[in-house]
């Protein structure tokens, strides 16, 4: 007979809950673009797809860029990037996927709410 202890159920359940955090919206549109077919993927302040990728994270999150806070932004795959940002008025942080969608721009694929 093996035994287990507690903790183990503990930890698929808390895998499970941050999974229910995960939304996504049908409706969420590419965000428009300067840059053409593909994204430069240049996680650099100041250049467009930087800028670009800001505003597709904040419409994700219905949350103006001057309210958030941009702990980071990064490389999530081929043509897909993330970020974590926090909402300055309430704190809430989330982690933001989008994807791009060629000649379109960068479009929000998740957003969940981290804890």
């Amino acid at each position: 007979m093996v035994k287990t202890n507690g903790n183990e159920n503990k930890e698929e359940e808390k895998t499970v809950s941050q999974e229910k955090d995960l939304q996504t919206n049908p409706s969420w549109k590419p965000i428009g673009t300067e840059q053409g077919a593909k994204p430069e993927m240049k996680f650099k302040e100041g250049t467009i797809d930087w800028s670009e990728m800001k505003k597709a994270i904040s419409y994700a999150v219905d949350v103006p860029e001057s309210q958030l806070i941009f702990d980071f932004i990064g490389n999530n795959g081929n043509n897909k990037a993330y970020g974590n940002v926090r909402d300055k008025q309430n704190n809430k942080k989330y982690k933001v996927n989008i994807d791009w969608v060629e000649n379109q721009g960068w479009k929000p694929a998740s957003v969940q709410v981290v804890k």
